[in-house]
C-alpha cells in the first residue's frame, strides 16, 4: 500500500470516528464515571477512575502506533509504508481522539465483559458527553489486531430489548 493509501485509511478512520458518535440512549446501563488525564494513542488513554489511574484500550479501534517499536515496524511493513509515515498517522490518530475527548473531559466508561486486555489495561467504550467515541468493531487496517467485544456492543436501550 503506497503512503497515499495509508493516508486514505486513516482519512477514512477519522470518518468512521465522526459517524460514529451516536448519541447516548437514556435508559442505557449505566457506565463508570472517569476523568480523562491523557492520550497515549488513537486507541489507548489514560483516566481516573474511583480515585485510580487506568490505562483503557478502546474495543474495536487499532491504532496506528506513535513509538517506533516492533508493532509499529510490522504495521508499517504490512502497509507497505515507511516506519515514519506510520508514526505521523499514529500522532494524528492520537491527536483526533484527544480532540474528541481533551484531558479533563469527564466521561463514562463502558466495560467490556473481558474487563481487562493482556496487559491489564481496562477495555470499553468510552462515552464522551451525549456521544459514544469508540466506533463499533471498526480497525483502520485491513489485517490490523481488532478488539471486539467479548459481549453485544452498548446502544440505544430500543434496541437492546
Amino acid at each position: 500500500m503506497t503512503w497515499a493509501g495509508a493516508a486514505g485509511l486513516m482519512g477514512s478512520w477519522a470518518a468512521a470516528m465522526l459517524l460514529a458518535v451516536l448519541p447516548l440512549a437514556p435508559g442505557s446501563a449505566a457506565p463508570l464515571e472517569a476523568t480523562v488525564l491523557s492520550w497515549h494513542e488513537g486507541d489507548t488513554l489514560r483516566v481516573v477512575l474511583a480515585s485510580r489511574t487506568e490505562t483503557v484500550r478502546l474495543i474495536g479501534i487499532d491504532a496506528p502506533e506513535v513509538a517506533p517499536n516492533d508493532r509499529a515496524r510490522d504495521q508499517a511493513r504490512r502497509l507497505g509504508i515507511p516506519l515514519r509515515k506510520l508514526l505521523e498517522l499514529g500522532r494524528r490518530s492520537r491527536d483526533f481522539a484527544s480532540r474528541l475527548a481533551p484531558p479533563g473531559t469527564r466521561v463514562r466508561l463502558e466495560l467490556d465483559v473481558q474487563m481487562r486486555d493482556r496487559y491489564g489495561g481496562l477495555l470499553g467504550y468510552l462515552w464522551v458527553p451525549d456521544s459514544l467515541a469508540s466506533p463499533l468493531l471498526f480497525g483502520p487496517f485491513p489485517h490490523g489486531e481488532a478488539h471486539p467485544p467479548a459481549a453485544s456492543p452498548p446502544g440505544p436501550a430500543s434496541e437492546r430489548r
